[in-house]
């Protein structure tokens, strides 16, 4: 695909048989790959890497894209309490005593990265921001659409969304992306405020310039959950490289200091 190959696994009917099963799977996989270099993004292929670099002295670069323990209670699945105390202190104990065998880490935000040094001095932060050359000025046009493109979830607020609607008939939600489940689809639909989204379902980058272009402002309705307190979601910076002004919730320090950021420049302008 563009060029670069891509390796397939069956896909498992539940979590807990990918997470039992996936990485030895995945430890074969890459054995007969016999490459260089390994990067991984989910914490139950560590031990599979570690395996690969103590036993192959393979490089293993190790992604971290969230506060992985404080991320735990924010799942959409339910995990007993006495099973998620159990979770949060192995991942602890594999930060403290894992974490600096990577040959590197690197971390979406700069917080991330701070937590992290002290595991590990070898951190990069790359943090989850638009390429500037991909993002095409869009004049605001005079309509009444708003839109969201991305994983449509609960915690980043589609029912809110949604609910929303019902207060002003004018108003139309242009949505972009995958539903979590199909639970969550028909619990949406049945909403009363769904008359007025226009769904799209996955769509190309292309497509989702075009909605942007059709809306005069993007949506951000982050739950306030662990995992979001300190994040950089990027389709704020999306929207703004686009020019499109944004609805977000005002929980998270950092998203407030940018918005601040962002309106003084356009004052300036």
């Amino acid at each position: 695909v563009n060029k670069v190959k891509v390796h397939t696994f069956p896909k498992f009917k539940s979590r807990l048989l990918r997470i039992l099963f996936a990485p030895i799977l995945m430890f074969f996989k890459a054995m007969k790959i016999n490459a260089e270099i390994y990067h991984i993004h989910d914490p139950e292929l560590i031990f599979c890497a570690l395996a690969l670099k103590f036993f192959f002295k393979k490089k293993i670069i190790f992604d971290v894209h969230e506060h992985i323990k404080k991320h735990f209670k924010s799942k959409p699945y339910h995990i007993p309490f006495f099973v998620m105390k159990i979770i949060t202190f192995a991942y602890s104990f594999i930060e403290n005593n894992l974490f600096n065998k990577f040959d590197l880490i690197i971390t979406a935000t700069p917080l991330i990265k701070k937590e992290v040094y002290s595991f590990n001095n070898n951190v990069q932060a790359i943090n989850n921001f638009p390429i500037i050359s991909e993002v095409k000025q869009l004049n605001e046009k005079k309509n009444h659409s708003v839109c969201y493109v991305g994983a449509i979830t609960k915690d980043r607020g589609i029912l809110e969304m949604i609910k929303a609607l019902e207060f002003d008939d004018k108003i139309r939600l242009s949505l972009a992306g995958g539903f979590v489940s199909e639970e969550l689809r028909e619990e949406s639909m049945q909403q009363k405020g769904w008359k007025n989204v226009d769904y799209f379902g996955f769509v190309d980058r292309e497509k989702v310039y075009e909605i942007m272009g059709k809306s005069f402002a993007g949506m951000i309705i982050l739950a306030t959950i662990n995992n979001y307190l300190n994040s950089f979601p990027n389709k704020m910076f999306e929207y703004a490289a686009a020019g499109k002004s944004c609805v977000m919730t005002e929980f998270n320090p950092s998203l407030k200091e940018f918005s601040d950021l962002v309106s003084i420049a356009s004052n300036t302008e």
